[in-house]
Protein backbone atom coordinates (compact mmCIF):
# COMPACT_ATOMS: atom_id res chain seq x y z
CA UNK A 1 0.00 0.00 0.00
CA UNK A 2 1.66 3.51 -0.74
CA UNK A 3 2.23 5.61 2.09
CA UNK A 4 -0.20 8.04 1.27
CA UNK A 5 -2.99 5.55 0.90
CA UNK A 6 -1.92 4.36 4.32
CA UNK A 7 -1.91 7.98 6.00
CA UNK A 8 -5.14 8.11 4.90
CA UNK A 9 -6.44 4.90 6.40
CA UNK A 10 -4.69 5.84 9.64
CA UNK A 11 -6.63 9.01 10.02
CA UNK A 12 -9.62 7.94 9.07
CA UNK A 13 -9.37 5.17 11.43
CA UNK A 14 -7.79 8.04 14.34
CA UNK A 15 -11.14 9.47 13.39
CA UNK A 16 -14.18 7.42 13.61
CA UNK A 17 -12.00 5.78 17.28
CA UNK A 18 -12.69 9.43 18.52
CA UNK A 19 -16.41 8.57 18.11
CA UNK A 20 -17.35 4.72 18.40
CA UNK A 21 -17.04 2.97 21.30
CA UNK A 22 -17.29 -0.85 20.89
CA UNK A 23 -17.24 -3.39 23.26
CA UNK A 24 -18.94 -3.76 26.75
CA UNK A 25 -18.31 -3.24 30.60
CA UNK A 26 -16.44 -5.45 32.86
CA UNK A 27 -18.58 -7.84 34.50
CA UNK A 28 -18.24 -6.84 37.95
CA UNK A 29 -17.97 -9.26 41.04
CA UNK A 30 -22.06 -7.99 41.66
CA UNK A 31 -22.64 -8.39 38.46
CA UNK A 32 -21.72 -12.21 38.22
CA UNK A 33 -22.74 -12.53 42.04
CA UNK A 34 -26.91 -11.52 40.58
CA UNK A 35 -26.74 -13.54 37.71
CA UNK A 36 -25.65 -16.83 39.81
CA UNK A 37 -28.21 -15.98 41.93
CA UNK A 38 -30.86 -15.61 39.89
CA UNK A 39 -29.88 -18.70 38.19
CA UNK A 40 -29.66 -20.76 41.25
CA UNK A 41 -33.75 -19.94 41.84
CA UNK A 42 -32.13 -17.63 44.96
CA UNK A 43 -33.03 -13.96 42.64
CA UNK A 44 -36.45 -13.60 40.71
CA UNK A 45 -36.21 -12.85 37.31
CA UNK A 46 -37.88 -9.45 37.83
CA UNK A 47 -35.62 -8.81 40.25
CA UNK A 48 -32.56 -9.67 38.62
CA UNK A 49 -33.87 -7.56 35.55
CA UNK A 50 -34.26 -4.22 38.30
CA UNK A 51 -30.81 -4.96 39.18
CA UNK A 52 -28.93 -5.18 35.83
CA UNK A 53 -30.77 -2.18 34.63
CA UNK A 54 -29.18 -0.03 37.55
CA UNK A 55 -25.96 -1.44 36.27
CA UNK A 56 -26.91 -0.43 32.91
CA UNK A 57 -28.05 3.27 33.90
CA UNK A 58 -24.59 3.88 35.45
CA UNK A 59 -23.04 2.43 32.82
CA UNK A 60 -24.65 5.12 30.27
CA UNK A 61 -24.49 7.74 33.12
CA UNK A 62 -21.02 7.66 32.99
CA UNK A 63 -20.23 7.80 29.29
CA UNK A 64 -22.84 10.89 29.30
CA UNK A 65 -21.13 12.24 31.68
CA UNK A 66 -17.98 11.69 29.12
CA UNK A 67 -19.82 12.97 26.68
CA UNK A 68 -19.46 10.29 24.30
CA UNK A 69 -21.35 10.45 20.95
CA UNK A 70 -22.12 6.27 20.65
CA UNK A 71 -23.05 4.91 24.21
CA UNK A 72 -22.61 1.06 24.96
CA UNK A 73 -25.42 -0.03 27.50
CA UNK A 74 -22.46 -2.08 29.13
CA UNK A 75 -23.71 -5.41 27.91
CA UNK A 76 -24.36 -6.24 31.75
CA UNK A 77 -27.30 -9.28 30.62
CA UNK A 78 -24.98 -11.49 28.77
CA UNK A 79 -22.20 -14.31 30.15
CA UNK A 80 -19.33 -14.62 29.72
CA UNK A 81 -17.80 -15.66 26.16
CA UNK A 82 -16.40 -18.47 27.40
CA UNK A 83 -19.48 -20.07 28.75
CA UNK A 84 -20.86 -18.61 25.25
CA UNK A 85 -18.23 -20.69 23.11
CA UNK A 86 -17.14 -23.79 25.39
CA UNK A 87 -20.22 -26.24 23.84
CA UNK A 88 -19.08 -24.91 20.38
Amino acid sequence: MPASASLAVNQAWSVLCLLVQIGSFPQTAEVRRLRLQNKKGLLSDADYAKMISGHIGYAIGLQEAMDMDVLCHGEFERTDMVSVLHPL
